[in-house]
């Protein structure tokens, strides 16, 4: 049941700050939050000496260099306040079409759909509705919120939306601006946090 409210955020963010703190003292480069919603993201960058980023932030970010604006698609209504708040927290909402959402009751409910068949159309079906509703309010990106929803789609080969509107994949972005961040680091001395 926890995995749609903010308790299981709360608890995620006291896991993201044991693990940073493990990942700074066994001297890795970069720490990366893998969760949509960024929990603990700020906290954990006041104690690390290494960049830390975070899938949401990640991929807002960058869809404001793919384009002009972007939008979400969230995995369900439970979901879209947090994912809303983060676009505030990152000072974009003015690049911020907005989030239309799917039906997903719950994350574990989109295992069947990584494989060919009636479960993936199903979840495919939903997210470029909701999709297309973001390029109809003028979204030139669209992020799907939820790390499973973007594996998903690249993983069944889904890169834009029927409209045309590309989908950045938030997954390898995050593992791309981490790259870039470690280099930016070393070529800065240190200083990138």
């Amino acid at each position: 049941v926890g995995d749609q409210f903010r308790y299981l955020e709360y608890l995620e963010t006291g896991e993201v700050l044991r693990n940073v703190n493990r990942a700074v003292n066994e001297g890795y480069d970069a720490f990366l939050v893998g969760n949509i919603a960024d929990p603990g993201l700020r906290e954990a960058r006041e104690i690390a000496n290494i960049p830390v980023l975070g899938l949401c932030e990640s991929a807002m970010h960058v869809a404001c260099m793919m384009g002009a604006n972007f939008s979400f698609v969230t995995i369900n209504e439970k979901f879209t306040p947090r994912i809303v708040e983060n676009v505030y927290r990152a000072g974009l909402r003015e690049r911020f079409t907005g989030a239309n959402r799917m039906n997903i009751e719950r994350l574990t409910d989109l295992a069947p759909a990584f494989d060919p068949g009636p479960a993936q159309d199903e979840v495919v079906a939903q997210f470029n509705a909701a999709a297309h509703k973001n390029a109809e309010a003028g979204a030139e990106v669209v992020i799907a919120a939820g790390g499973v929803v973007m594996a998903l789609l690249a993983h069944a080969g889904i890169h834009e939306t029927p409209d045309g509107v590309p989908i950045l994949n938030g997954i390898t972005n995050l593992v791309k601006m981490a790259e870039m961040a470690v280099k930016m680091d070393r070529l800065m001395g240190g200083r990138f946090v």
